[in-house]
């Protein structure tokens, strides 16, 4: 029996069943550009929160080059609450993702109002837990005593030992 050599499509397709992260993360954005409502979107992003979750998908480099993108989520405010619970969801206690989205501005995205305030939080918290660096950059820039105090997930933060 002779063995055909695999093509360049059967690759591809070969990588996409082993790897579906890239693929379900690209289509998943694309959806939530093609829609203007906004509810649709707000349950692709939590389609896109139940994706990243999983470590293999937020660490493998071809979904990486999504994290403009899926920071930029934040941009709107239609869908910041479920954009921030997604980003809290993909960087919690994996520091090269924290960084990542440090780097690409998520802490200037911030929205403290009270609409937005526990989404918030939770990003927060998972941005700065077991993270010395982020830790310090939002407690020097972005801590509030009079909102924050009473907020058990930034007290966290603020209690951490290095």
């Amino acid at each position: 029996m002779v063995r055909e050599r695999l093509t360049k499509e059967d690759e591809e397709n070969i990588d996409i069943i082993l790897n579906p992260y890239p693929l379900a993360t690209e289509n998943t954005l694309n959806e939530i550009d093609a829609s203007n409502d906004p509810e649709v979107r707000n349950k692709l992003v939590g389609d896109l929160s139940v994706i990243l979750s999983n470590y293999a998908a937020v660490l493998n480099p071809k979904v990486q080059e999504k994290f403009p993108k899926l920071v930029s989520l934040l941009r709107d405010k239609e869908i910041y609450n479920s954009g921030a619970f997604m980003l809290s969801d993909a960087c919690r206690h994996i520091e090269d993702v924290q960084n990542a989205f440090r780097a690409l501005g998520v802490f200037e995205l911030l929205d403290f109002a009270i609409d937005h305030y526990k989404a918030t939080t939770s990003l927060v918290y998972s941005l700065c837990m077991e993270n010395k660096s982020n830790t310090e950059h939002f407690l020097e820039k972005y801590y509030n005593k009079e909102r924050d105090e009473d907020n058990a997930l930034i007290q966290s933060v603020r209690d951490q030992s290095f």
